[in-house]
Protein backbone atom coordinates (compact mmCIF):
# COMPACT_ATOMS: atom_id res chain seq x y z
CA UNK A 1 0.00 0.00 0.00
CA UNK A 2 1.25 3.29 -1.35
CA UNK A 3 0.92 6.47 1.29
CA UNK A 4 0.11 9.24 -0.82
CA UNK A 5 -1.39 12.75 -0.48
CA UNK A 6 -4.79 13.67 -1.86
CA UNK A 7 -6.08 17.17 -2.48
CA UNK A 8 -10.04 17.46 -3.69
CA UNK A 9 -9.60 21.41 -4.48
CA UNK A 10 -13.22 22.25 -6.17
CA UNK A 11 -12.50 25.07 -8.97
CA UNK A 12 -8.77 25.90 -9.06
CA UNK A 13 -7.01 27.91 -11.86
CA UNK A 14 -5.01 26.03 -14.49
CA UNK A 15 -1.24 27.32 -13.79
CA UNK A 16 -1.52 26.94 -10.67
CA UNK A 17 -2.37 23.39 -10.87
CA UNK A 18 0.42 23.57 -13.07
CA UNK A 19 3.00 24.88 -11.37
CA UNK A 20 2.44 22.35 -8.18
CA UNK A 21 2.56 19.33 -10.61
CA UNK A 22 6.22 20.18 -11.78
CA UNK A 23 7.43 21.22 -8.29
CA UNK A 24 5.97 18.05 -7.26
CA UNK A 25 7.59 16.27 -9.56
CA UNK A 26 10.61 17.22 -9.20
CA UNK A 27 10.44 17.00 -5.87
CA UNK A 28 9.73 13.17 -5.99
CA UNK A 29 11.96 12.31 -8.50
CA UNK A 30 14.94 13.23 -5.67
CA UNK A 31 12.45 11.04 -2.94
CA UNK A 32 11.75 14.00 -0.97
CA UNK A 33 8.04 13.85 -0.88
CA UNK A 34 5.20 11.49 -1.43
CA UNK A 35 3.21 10.82 -4.30
CA UNK A 36 -0.03 12.89 -4.39
CA UNK A 37 -3.20 13.11 -6.38
CA UNK A 38 -5.40 15.98 -6.55
CA UNK A 39 -8.95 16.09 -7.71
CA UNK A 40 -10.81 19.27 -9.08
CA UNK A 41 -11.84 21.92 -12.11
CA UNK A 42 -10.49 24.40 -14.22
CA UNK A 43 -11.92 27.43 -15.15
CA UNK A 44 -12.58 27.19 -19.51
CA UNK A 45 -8.70 26.59 -20.44
CA UNK A 46 -7.16 25.10 -23.87
CA UNK A 47 -4.42 23.06 -23.46
CA UNK A 48 -1.68 22.11 -26.45
CA UNK A 49 0.26 18.80 -25.73
CA UNK A 50 3.50 18.32 -27.33
CA UNK A 51 2.31 16.85 -29.95
CA UNK A 52 0.27 18.88 -31.07
CA UNK A 53 0.53 22.99 -32.21
CA UNK A 54 -1.69 25.99 -32.74
CA UNK A 55 -3.32 24.26 -35.66
CA UNK A 56 -5.61 22.46 -33.88
CA UNK A 57 -6.98 25.77 -32.80
CA UNK A 58 -10.04 27.69 -34.32
CA UNK A 59 -9.17 30.64 -32.67
CA UNK A 60 -5.45 32.12 -32.53
CA UNK A 61 -4.30 32.24 -28.84
CA UNK A 62 -4.93 36.07 -28.63
CA UNK A 63 -8.61 35.67 -29.83
CA UNK A 64 -8.96 33.24 -26.80
CA UNK A 65 -7.45 35.04 -24.25
CA UNK A 66 -9.80 37.94 -24.94
CA UNK A 67 -12.18 35.75 -24.80
CA UNK A 68 -11.15 34.60 -20.61
CA UNK A 69 -10.00 31.09 -22.29
CA UNK A 70 -5.97 30.66 -21.49
CA UNK A 71 -3.90 28.73 -23.38
CA UNK A 72 -1.18 26.65 -21.75
CA UNK A 73 1.80 24.47 -24.43
CA UNK A 74 2.33 21.64 -21.94
CA UNK A 75 4.83 18.93 -21.79
CA UNK A 76 2.19 15.38 -21.91
CA UNK A 77 1.42 13.67 -24.78
CA UNK A 78 -0.97 14.37 -26.98
CA UNK A 79 -2.86 17.37 -29.10
CA UNK A 80 -5.08 20.01 -27.99
CA UNK A 81 -7.82 19.76 -25.32
CA UNK A 82 -10.08 22.00 -23.20
CA UNK A 83 -10.35 21.99 -19.48
CA UNK A 84 -13.62 23.83 -18.07
CA UNK A 85 -16.16 24.25 -15.31
CA UNK A 86 -18.21 20.87 -15.17
CA UNK A 87 -15.10 18.64 -15.86
CA UNK A 88 -13.73 16.35 -13.55
CA UNK A 89 -10.10 16.73 -13.60
CA UNK A 90 -7.70 14.20 -11.94
CA UNK A 91 -3.64 14.32 -11.69
CA UNK A 92 -1.96 11.64 -9.91
CA UNK A 93 1.66 12.29 -9.64
CA UNK A 94 3.18 9.17 -9.07
CA UNK A 95 6.43 7.70 -9.01
CA UNK A 96 6.42 5.13 -12.20
CA UNK A 97 8.61 2.39 -11.05
CA UNK A 98 5.79 1.92 -7.64
CA UNK A 99 3.15 1.42 -10.15
CA UNK A 100 5.06 -1.47 -11.65
CA UNK A 101 2.72 -0.68 -14.88
CA UNK A 102 4.10 0.25 -18.56
CA UNK A 103 2.89 3.44 -20.07
CA UNK A 104 -0.30 1.54 -21.77
CA UNK A 105 -1.39 -0.03 -18.56
CA UNK A 106 -1.43 2.76 -17.08
CA UNK A 107 -3.44 4.52 -19.29
CA UNK A 108 -5.87 1.85 -19.13
CA UNK A 109 -6.35 1.93 -15.04
CA UNK A 110 -6.95 5.93 -15.78
CA UNK A 111 -9.53 4.98 -18.44
CA UNK A 112 -10.74 1.99 -15.68
CA UNK A 113 -11.01 5.28 -13.02
CA UNK A 114 -12.91 7.34 -15.70
CA UNK A 115 -15.39 4.46 -16.39
CA UNK A 116 -16.15 3.46 -12.84
CA UNK A 117 -17.15 6.67 -11.56
CA UNK A 118 -19.01 7.25 -14.46
CA UNK A 119 -20.65 3.35 -13.83
CA UNK A 120 -21.77 5.20 -10.04
CA UNK A 121 -23.10 7.88 -11.04
CA UNK A 122 -25.32 5.72 -14.08
CA UNK A 123 -23.52 6.28 -17.14
CA UNK A 124 -22.32 3.16 -19.19
CA UNK A 125 -18.43 3.71 -20.25
CA UNK A 126 -16.30 1.82 -22.25
CA UNK A 127 -12.86 1.90 -24.41
CA UNK A 128 -12.42 2.08 -27.98
CA UNK A 129 -9.91 0.05 -29.19
CA UNK A 130 -8.39 3.21 -31.60
CA UNK A 131 -8.26 5.75 -29.26
CA UNK A 132 -7.00 6.31 -25.55
CA UNK A 133 -9.82 7.88 -23.07
CA UNK A 134 -13.55 6.88 -22.17
CA UNK A 135 -15.72 7.21 -24.54
CA UNK A 136 -20.19 6.30 -24.06
CA UNK A 137 -20.67 4.28 -27.22
CA UNK A 138 -19.16 6.07 -29.89
CA UNK A 139 -18.77 9.31 -28.28
CA UNK A 140 -15.92 10.77 -26.14
CA UNK A 141 -16.24 12.16 -22.69
CA UNK A 142 -12.91 11.25 -21.01
CA UNK A 143 -9.37 12.05 -22.09
CA UNK A 144 -6.18 10.74 -21.06
CA UNK A 145 -2.57 12.65 -21.58
CA UNK A 146 0.48 12.19 -19.48
CA UNK A 147 4.29 13.01 -18.83
CA UNK A 148 6.58 11.36 -17.52
CA UNK A 149 9.88 12.96 -16.16
CA UNK A 150 12.90 11.29 -13.58
CA UNK A 151 11.38 8.54 -13.22
CA UNK A 152 7.68 10.43 -11.88
CA UNK A 153 4.35 10.31 -13.37
CA UNK A 154 1.71 13.51 -13.71
CA UNK A 155 -0.60 15.10 -15.88
CA UNK A 156 -3.81 12.38 -16.12
CA UNK A 157 -7.83 12.76 -16.37
CA UNK A 158 -10.54 14.84 -17.37
CA UNK A 159 -13.92 13.93 -17.32
CA UNK A 160 -16.98 15.70 -18.91
CA UNK A 161 -19.65 15.59 -16.55
CA UNK A 162 -22.00 18.76 -16.38
CA UNK A 163 -19.17 20.48 -19.02
CA UNK A 164 -20.19 22.85 -21.72
CA UNK A 165 -19.34 21.12 -24.77
CA UNK A 166 -19.49 24.19 -26.83
CA UNK A 167 -15.80 24.64 -25.20
CA UNK A 168 -14.99 21.77 -27.81
CA UNK A 169 -16.03 24.15 -30.27
CA UNK A 170 -12.48 26.03 -29.78
CA UNK A 171 -10.32 23.48 -30.98
CA UNK A 172 -10.18 19.83 -33.09
CA UNK A 173 -9.88 17.76 -29.65
CA UNK A 174 -7.28 15.53 -29.46
CA UNK A 175 -6.83 15.76 -33.48
CA UNK A 176 -10.14 13.78 -33.95
CA UNK A 177 -12.51 16.09 -35.80
CA UNK A 178 -15.27 13.56 -36.97
CA UNK A 179 -15.57 12.83 -33.60
CA UNK A 180 -18.57 13.37 -31.38
CA UNK A 181 -17.47 14.44 -27.96
CA UNK A 182 -20.74 14.17 -24.93
CA UNK A 183 -20.66 14.84 -21.30
CA UNK A 184 -23.25 12.91 -18.31
CA UNK A 185 -24.90 15.68 -18.03
CA UNK A 186 -26.40 15.12 -21.68
CA UNK A 187 -26.48 11.41 -21.88
CA UNK A 188 -28.16 11.35 -18.03
CA UNK A 189 -30.57 14.92 -18.96
CA UNK A 190 -29.53 15.96 -15.87
CA UNK A 191 -26.80 17.61 -14.02
CA UNK A 192 -24.05 15.75 -11.78
CA UNK A 193 -23.25 16.34 -8.20
CA UNK A 194 -19.45 17.20 -8.91
CA UNK A 195 -18.68 16.97 -5.36
CA UNK A 196 -20.01 13.87 -4.95
CA UNK A 197 -18.47 12.73 -8.41
CA UNK A 198 -15.10 14.04 -7.00
CA UNK A 199 -15.12 11.99 -4.35
CA UNK A 200 -15.77 8.48 -6.08
CA UNK A 201 -13.04 9.62 -8.15
CA UNK A 202 -10.67 9.57 -5.44
CA UNK A 203 -12.17 6.35 -3.80
CA UNK A 204 -11.85 4.77 -7.66
CA UNK A 205 -8.10 6.16 -8.68
CA UNK A 206 -6.81 5.27 -4.68
CA UNK A 207 -8.07 1.52 -5.19
CA UNK A 208 -6.50 1.20 -8.67
CA UNK A 209 -3.27 2.78 -7.45
CA UNK A 210 -3.36 0.55 -4.15
CA UNK A 211 -2.88 3.99 -2.27
CA UNK A 212 -3.64 4.94 1.57
CA UNK A 213 -4.69 8.65 0.71
CA UNK A 214 -4.17 11.33 3.19
CA UNK A 215 -6.75 14.91 2.48
CA UNK A 216 -4.54 17.82 2.24
CA UNK A 217 -5.37 21.53 1.50
CA UNK A 218 -3.37 22.68 -2.07
CA UNK A 219 -1.81 25.83 0.29
CA UNK A 220 -0.65 23.10 2.54
CA UNK A 221 0.93 20.95 -0.29
CA UNK A 222 2.67 24.54 -1.41
CA UNK A 223 4.10 24.56 1.90
CA UNK A 224 5.91 21.59 1.65
CA UNK A 225 7.45 22.47 -1.23
CA UNK A 226 8.52 26.05 0.49
CA UNK A 227 9.74 24.08 3.16
CA UNK A 228 12.18 21.51 1.03
CA UNK A 229 15.65 21.64 1.53
CA UNK A 230 17.33 24.89 -0.02
CA UNK A 231 18.52 24.03 -3.50
CA UNK A 232 16.89 20.96 -4.09
CA UNK A 233 14.03 21.70 -6.32
CA UNK A 234 16.54 23.70 -8.26
CA UNK A 235 19.21 21.41 -8.72
CA UNK A 236 17.05 19.58 -10.62
CA UNK A 237 16.08 22.52 -12.89
CA UNK A 238 19.32 23.06 -13.57
CA UNK A 239 20.14 19.67 -15.06
CA UNK A 240 16.71 20.21 -17.40
CA UNK A 241 18.07 22.42 -18.93
CA UNK A 242 21.27 21.26 -19.30
CA UNK A 243 19.72 18.27 -20.96
CA UNK A 244 17.68 20.66 -23.58
CA UNK A 245 20.68 22.57 -24.01
CA UNK A 246 22.15 18.84 -25.84
CA UNK A 247 19.46 17.97 -26.98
Amino acid sequence: MTEAYLIKNGRTPYGRVLKLQRRWARAMAQDLIRPLLWIGRHPAVVTIGKRGDEKELHFSPEDLTRQGVGVFNIERGGLATVHGPGQLVAYPIWPFKAISLGVRKFVWLLEEAMIQTLAQLGVQGNRSEVNPGAWAGKDKIGFVGLAIKHGVVFHGLSLNLNLDLHLFELIIPCGLDKVAITSARKILGRAVDMDLAEDIMAQVLGDLLEARLSPITLEEAEEMLESLAPGAEESLINREMRLAERA
